[in-house]
């Protein structure tokens, strides 16, 4: 469990990261950001309904950050923020520059087309 101090927030980021890539790792440093210089980044490796259970609950984010396609997850745990009267500010990470190594996707179709030949 998250132990907040008076001026640092705690940030919570939660994916999948079946392969953690640079586009992971760049939205993990963004995310820390989003909290301020003393901020604590807790992380959940997880599928993506993680967040909108009891995690939220026990971790007791300031912050939640979400990744520029999670459009879907960022309506719903608003949702949730909502109905609990939780004073939990929800943010979507922009999207970074394309690099050929910045997704899942992107990574297994390189090393299947390196095998390949």
């Amino acid at each position: 469990m998250a132990k907040k101090s008076l001026n640092k927030k705690v940030v919570l980021a939660s994916g999948v990261f079946d392969l953690l890539h640079l586009g992971h790792v760049r939205f993990l440093e963004e995310a820390k950001k989003v909290g301020g210089k003393n901020s604590q980044l807790i992380v959940i490796i997880a599928r993506d309904n993680t967040v909108k259970e009891k995690k939220v609950e026990r971790v007791k984010p300031d912050i939640i950050a979400l990744g520029y396609d999670q459009i879907e997850l960022e309506n719903g745990t608003k949702m949730y923020v909502d109905k609990n009267k939780l004073t939990i500010k929800v943010v979507r990470i922009g999207k970074f520059e394309e690099n050929e190594l910045d997704s899942s996707s992107k990574i297994k179709k390189k090393i299947i087309q390196k095998f390949i030949r």
